[in-house]
């Protein structure tokens, strides 16, 4: 009679199955499927409602100061930064801990990145050298350069286990140099008005990611704070804020656990076993957390979030395309269009 309390104590409660829902892959990529067929419905249904709420502003006001953006523009700068930040943990513990420790490693994913930078470009500047308007049209050859990351690990999250270890690791180096090369390309050609003051405030701030992680600062609130001050300068700097996401994530600190935390790990567990009392079992959790590195909390920590939440909402923001008779007839006799197909199809498979 006993075996079957057990048994119920055992299932895991709602938000553990959320959590472990989550963490699958596989899961995390239906629910951008859904996301993106529901965001290509919305867009197609009369009226206007899917520009008319993506365009709705949202702000924060904290005494006189005040940031306002659409709400499309607080999913792909505040959101997407998380994405990134996670994207660049896993790239960083892959560099110190795993599949690119040897440094030759890396070289292929840098080197393909920089040619999906360059080799694009000048597909989509050739091509547009034919048409009627190459002046005009050439001014766009920023859209070309860059891959969207979050779709692409959705495409190899739904082949699963067919996908070997090495070859995430792969996509997920090359789409972090891409993206990075591709902001970094765009923030120079593009930006008209690059504020510097608010760019220093954000170089200051990772320069004290730095010194904490060069004081061995464990806690994980520690490099939380500074992140708002570094998103925050890099967005009124002009450069894109993602980059902000890809710098603090590449930053934290990550290391294997050392013999001597996790010995002080189960010294704390096993007095909490023989006292179990509130103090002894926070000094067991701090145990337990110093002895995984801040890159791996992080990880643990946003994961959910980015695949349930900020993935899917992103999906959901810009894969609204209207595809109307008319639209498609503009944009198949268009040779702006036909350029960038040639840049992302042709360049993209080239390079």
């Amino acid at each position: 009679m006993r075996g079957t309390p057990r048994a119920e104590e055992a299932r895991p409660s709602a938000l553990g199955r959320v959590i472990r829902l989550a963490d699958s892959d596989a899961a995390a990529a239906g629910v951008l499927l859904a996301a993106t067929l529901v965001a290509l419905v919305w867009a197609n249904l009369p009226g206007s409602t899917y520009e008319s709420t993506w365009h709705t502003p949202f702000a924060i006001r904290l005494g006189d100061a005040v940031l306002e953006m659409d709400l499309r523009h607080w999913v792909n700068d505040a959101l997407m930064a998380v994405f990134f930040c996670l994207i660049s943990l896993e790239v960083k513990r892959d560099l110190v801990l795993g599949e690119f420790r040897d440094t030759r490693r890396i070289r292929i994913p840098v080197v393909a990145a920089l040619a999906g930078l360059v080799v694009p470009a000048l597909v989509f500047l050739a091509v547009t050298g034919l048409s009627d308007q190459p002046g005009e049209a050439r001014a766009a050859w920023g859209v070309v350069i860059s891959t969207d990351t979050a779709f692409v690990l959705g495409l190899l999250a739904v082949v699963g286990r067919a996908v070997p270890v090495n070859l995430r690791a792969f996509v997920l180096a090359l789409s972090v140099v891409d993206d990075v090369g591709a902001l970094a390309v765009i923030a120079v050609a593009y930006t008209d008005d690059l504020t510097l003051l608010p760019l220093a405030v954000a170089v200051v701030g990772l320069v004290a990611v730095l010194a904490l992680r060069r004081m061995r600062v464990w806690r994980g609130w520690a490099y939380l704070l500074l992140a708002l001050p570094i998103w925050l300068g890099v967005l009124a700097s002009g450069v894109h804020p993602t980059v902000a996401g890809v710098a603090i994530g590449l930053l934290l600190p990550v290391h294997p656990p050392s013999a001597d935390e996790v010995d002080a790990a189960e010294a704390a567990a096993r007095a909490y076993g023989r006292t179990p009392t509130s103090s002894g079992a926070h000094r067991a959790v701090l145990s337990l957390t110093r002895s995984v590195s801040v890159n791996e909390r992080g990880q643990r920590l946003f994961r959910p979030w980015v695949n349930l939440a900020v993935v899917p909402v992103f999906a959901l923001a810009n894969a609204g395309v209207v595809l109307s008779g008319e639209t498609l007839a503009a944009a198949a006799t268009s040779g702006l269009t036909w350029a960038i197909v040639a840049g992302l199809v042709v360049g993209k498979v080239v390079a």
